[in-house]
């Protein structure tokens, strides 16, 4: 299931990386607290039922669950991470570096997701690629018709 999640997440991930979240122009307040504190915190939950409930299955492959539950809450983080850092350029000094301070709290978690479950990474890699790579070939095919 882990890798049908990641090849998911890399046909969003582009998507994602342009979205007004990931380029810091909701601002530090909306970004921090309502995708950062409150989505954020849904997603980490949502992260430790899938392992809670690998867990509790006595079949159940608990490193499999730890990966997809970490990989999950770090995919998530890292655009929320890159929205705070971007929203942060427009504020005072000593606030932005507080807010930067706390965001790096998002980029350990993504490191973590990085580190534990890397080879959904490498699917997420492969599958933009792969899409890259079709939507080049696309144009050339419709030109031909």
């Amino acid at each position: 299931m882990g890798f049908i999640l990641a090849a998911v997440l890399g046909l969003f991930t582009q998507p994602l990386l342009s979205s007004r979240l990931a380029r810091g122009e909701l601002g530090l307040k909306k970004t921090f607290w309502l995708y950062g504190v409150l989505i954020g915190g849904g997603i980490y939950v949502l992260g430790y039922w899938l392992f809670a409930r690998t867990l509790a299955d006595p079949y159940g492959d608990i490193e499999s669950g730890l990966k997809q539950g970490i990989f999950i809450a770090g995919f998530y983080s890292i655009f929320v991470f890159l929205g705070i850092w971007r929203a942060a350029k427009s504020q005072p000094l000593i606030q932005r570096f507080v807010v930067r301070y706390f965001s790096v709290f998002f980029l350990s978690t993504f490191a973590v997701s990085v580190y534990v479950g890397w080879t959904y990474y490498v699917v997420i890699a492969l599958v933009i690629f792969l899409a890259n790579k079709l939507s080049r070939l696309a144009p050339a095919a419709s030109a031909a018709d």
